[in-house]
């Protein structure tokens, strides 16, 4: 396990040497700005239940006969998606305005509740983790939101969902498990992506034809609060790690960090999509130091004309 990481550089974390990364498929890229003398902080993804779990899940999934998710022509409507990062409490009275001037909202199962409470209907809600937790998010899915949810998700939530009549549309998550390609010859839509339900969204966001997206609560990060390491209990202190980008320091752990890669290899993938990132956390910060890292390359001119 990653314990600590050092120096960074254009927006990617680095470890010292003799890192190990945490996890045991790898996922996207850091990014090929390393500083002498260190090795890039990468983190590889792993699914967190078997593959015959995720199997298993979607075979389950696919008996509930929900609509799939369907892919949409581009639209100059712009849109938000919300994170679960604690920083997008701070932004809430933005995300109103935002959604007041015509923007629709999207969110992830940790910001669900809160967006409601705040009198912010999301217009859908995206869900991703294939563990029966997931139903404790949602438990009473809200009658205005779209659930669109990854047919690996636990059967307890598609349950909920067709119980309270909710709106649902599914799809297909490709995650690398074993035997998932025979069992997307079922039926569905395929969405490849990140290795979170936010950065998965990212994708989803696309497909659905928003080139404008406002993004908040992608802190990669515990935050002052730490709320994300209450939540995680007794595997903080296990996964703990400190990485510093762009000189500032973050308390996150691998998986965290997995999702700042994400956030580089998706932004990389539609460079068509404009996103706005709003805070201060890791991943916000990974983003803007990669843009600025882009934008102070040399125009063509200066090296080939």
């Amino acid at each position: 396990t990653l314990s600590e990481a050092g120096v960074t550089a254009g927006g990617a974390a680095y470890a010292s040497e003799g890192g190990q990364e945490h996890f045991d498929s790898t996922f996207g890229e850091v990014g090929p700005w390393a500083p002498s003398g260190k090795q890039p902080l990468h983190v590889a993804t792993r699914n967190c239940v078997p593959d015959e779990t995720i199997s298993q899940n979607v075979r389950a999934a696919l008996e509930f006969n929900f609509p799939n998710f369907e892919r949409c022509k581009p639209t100059d409507v712009g849109a938000v998606l919300v994170s679960g990062g604690p920083s997008f409490t701070n932004f809430l009275p933005k995300i109103r305005a935002l959604a007041a001037a015509g923007c629709p909202v999207l969110c992830v199962k940790s910001s669900h509740d809160t967006l409601i409470a705040n009198g912010i209907v999301p217009l859908g809600c995206f869900l991703l983790d294939p563990r029966p937790m997931v139903l404790d998010f949602v438990a009473e899915p809200h009658p205005d939101v779209n659930y669109i949810i990854a047919t690996m998700v636990h059967a307890s939530t598609f349950e909920r969902m067709k119980e309270r009549n909710a709106k649902v549309w599914v799809y297909h998550a490709k995650v690398g498990a074993a035997g998932e390609e025979e069992v997307f010859k079922l039926g569905g839509v395929v969405v490849s992506g990140g290795s979170t339900a936010a950065t998965r969204g990212m994708v989803i966001m696309e497909g659905m034809g928003f080139r404008e997206i406002h993004a908040f609560g992608f802190d990669s990060a515990y935050g002052a609060r730490n709320a994300l390491a209450e939540y995680k209990g007794a595997h903080f202190d296990k996964d703990r790690l400190t990485v510093e980008v762009d000189g500032r320091r973050y308390e996150t752990d691998p998986q965290l960090v997995a999702q700042g890669q994400d956030l580089q290899f998706i932004l990389n993938q539609m460079p068509h999509v404009n996103f706005t990132f709003y805070g201060t956390g890791l991943g916000q910060t990974t983003v803007r130091a990669m843009q600025a890292k882009i934008r102070a390359l040399p125009d063509w001119r200066e090296i080939y004309a």
